[in-house]
């Protein structure tokens, strides 16, 4: 009798802790995002031979996943539940599991292309692309990746959608020990590849992965057969393509140096921002609007816990660069704003005139 009791005890259990599932005739319809984050979760479990879990938020746009990092994992039921206690957590939003080790559990579809809901999507390259004509914030992030990847000490990779509307950009440190390669997250897991390697796939994942992107950049080496241009700038005739070299298609040095007129009140808060930079420990970023009618600072921890809020994921970048994009981001966006300084060092050709 007791052998049974316990039985049910562990039958019931299972009823009462068995996380969030979809029903059989219900479809979800996930971003390329997410879709490129179930690849960086498939990498970390070896594609099935270690458990974990991923779940989705049922919007589609957002995931959560966990793994047994170790080579000797306790077997348990536990991975799905706390994938959807994360998701739920980061995004409060309802969630549901999406896949558990590397078994698709739901059905669905990918940013409007319909897939398999057994099968993964063949990620054959996209097709060879001679040019590409891009935004001026577009234009303005490739050129900003440029500057970067000049820096010594950290590896870097750029990559571009196969329409030109976006980038997604990465780095890792060089050199380094422990489990993962400095500042840049689980993007740079030692366990999974050399540094480049990991810059590179991880700037494909955040440009929407590979069938949406392509790798633009190594560095400041140019790997694909791509010429990418400016709103306004004139592509060369087709025949002229073949013989034009690396260097000739690197995109055009930064505008000569411009006047932004601000108040008094945003002046203020640039001085501010440029005393609170001074602070060891965070990297900081500051943003002008382009008519300079206002600033926008962000900052994240170089080292220890994770601070700063969702901003400050080090999962999707090292700190500088997700206080960079925050930045930017509370500003307004590329489009209306520009990066004015990081930390104390300015970055772009702009003297700032009071009025």
């Amino acid at each position: 009798m007791r052998t049974w009791i316990s039985a049910l005890a562990l039958i019931l259990a299972g009823i009462v802790l068995l996380p969030a599932t979809a029903t059989a005739d219900e479809k979800y319809i996930i971003s390329a995002e997410t879709w490129g984050y179930y690849q960086e979760y498939l990498g970390n479990i070896k594609n099935g031979r270690r458990p974990g879990a991923y779940a989705i938020s049922t919007d589609g746009y957002s995931s959560y996943y966990v793994w047994c990092r170790e080579m000797q994992c306790m077997p348990g039921a536990t991975y799905s539940q706390e994938a959807i206690n994360g998701c739920e957590r980061e995004t409060n939003s309802d969630c549901v599991v999406f896949a558990v080790r590397d078994d698709i559990r739901v059905e669905y579809e990918i940013a409007g292309k319909a897939v398999s809901a057994t099968a993964a999507p063949a990620l054959s390259p996209p097709p060879p692309v001679s040019n590409l004509t891009i935004s001026a914030s577009v234009k303005a992030e490739i050129d900003q990746y440029l500057r970067n990847a000049q820096r010594a000490g950290r590896v870097w990779a750029l990559a571009i959608a196969n329409d030109g509307s976006r980038v997604g950009v990465a780095s890792c440190q060089a050199t380094g020990g422990g489990g993962y390669f400095g500042g840049g997250g689980a993007g740079c897991n030692l366990v999974s590849g050399g540094p480049q390697e990991q810059a590179s796939r991880e700037a494909l994942l955040r440009c929407g992965g590979t069938t949406a992107c392509m790798l633009l950049y190594e560095g400041s080496t140019k790997k694909a057969n791509i010429n990418v241009y400016g709103a306004g700038e004139a592509p060369p005739p087709a025949s002229a393509i073949a013989s034009v070299t690396p260097a000739s298609t690197a995109p055009s040095p930064p505008p000569p140096a411009t006047k932004i007129v601000v108040s008094a009140a945003v002046k203020a808060e640039i001085d501010a921002y440029l005393g609170n930079a001074q602070r060891a420990g965070r990297a900081s970023a500051l943003a002008i609007s382009q008519d300079g009618s206002e600033v926008a600072a962000a900052s994240c921890p170089t080292s220890g816990g994770w601070s700063g809020g969702r901003a400050c994921d080090p999962v999707k970048g090292s700190p500088q660069e997700l206080a960079i994009r925050e930045a930017i981001v509370r500003c307004g966006g590329a489009a209306a704003c520009v990066l004015l300084y990081e930390d104390t060092q300015p970055t772009s050709k702009i003297e700032i005139v009071t009025q």
